[in-house]
């Protein structure tokens, strides 16, 4: 059954849909009036609807078949922008990412960030996997501030440096934030800021350098291990 993620509050009764859903429903899936669809909004559950139109503007909310599943846990993704962040967007989505914090880091290939379509990837990301929530993506900001504003977490890297923790003494350390750098990697400078970082911990996710898009999909399938 096709999914549709809408903003309304959801209960028995019509809704109208936005002019993206109308053409994907009408010219890309063909359906017709009539036709049985599934439609979430974060909060709701996962609702039976019917096509009212032979233009789908409208739903016929129908009846609730699936309850607000329990909260995922908590899971950040601080991420450099990068030219393929789309798939990245994608993939973290479909593993249960709840937070994107995309970041400008020195290294960055790409400096400019569309949160509109960004959203967008992550909505269908959402549809397609059967998730009935959809990430928070955040305002973009530099790798300094954002750095500011954590108390600590993974930093991946093949080599990044020495480690100063006895993992002996820390098993029991735990963050659920990711940080994931470009494909030019952290700069010294950025090293050097997580070194004066007492809560941030290197990992290295391979023997071989990962392009990032690869790292985010190894990364978050590890956190999600270790938080079991």
């Amino acid at each position: 059954m096709i999914r549709l993620f809408v903003k309304e509050d959801l209960g028995k009764g019509i809704i109208f849909l936005s002019p993206q859903h109308v053409h994907y429903l009408h010219n890309v899936m063909r359906l017709k009036a009539g036709s049985w669809i599934e439609v979430f909004n974060g909060r709701d559950g996962g609702w039976k609807a019917i096509c009212l139109e032979k233009t789908n503007k409208q739903l016929d909310v129908v009846e609730s078949f699936a309850d607000q599943p329990v909260a995922l846990p908590a899971l950040h993704l601080y991420i450099s922008l990068f030219k393929r962040l789309d798939w990245a967007l994608e993939k973290s989505t479909e593993l249960g990412i709840t937070h994107i914090h995309p970041i400008i880091t020195q290294y960055s290939s790409v400096h400019r960030f569309n949160k509109d379509r960004s959203e967008r990837i992550v909505q269908e990301a959402a549809e397609q996997s059967g998730r009935y929530t959809v990430p928070d993506i955040l305002p973009v900001v530099l790798f300094e501030k954002a750095l500011s504003s954590v108390s600590g977490g993974w930093v991946a890297h093949k080599d990044l440096f020495e480690r100063k923790h006895d993992t002996k003494q820390s098993s029991d350390f735990f963050h659920n934030n990711l940080w994931i750098g470009p494909e030019g990697g952290w700069s010294p400078h950025e090293i050097k800021m997580f070194q004066n970082h007492s809560e941030i911990r290197p990992v290295c996710l391979n023997s071989l350098c990962l392009r990032s898009e690869t790292a985010v999909v190894v990364g978050l399938t590890a956190l999600k291990y270790i938080s079991v």
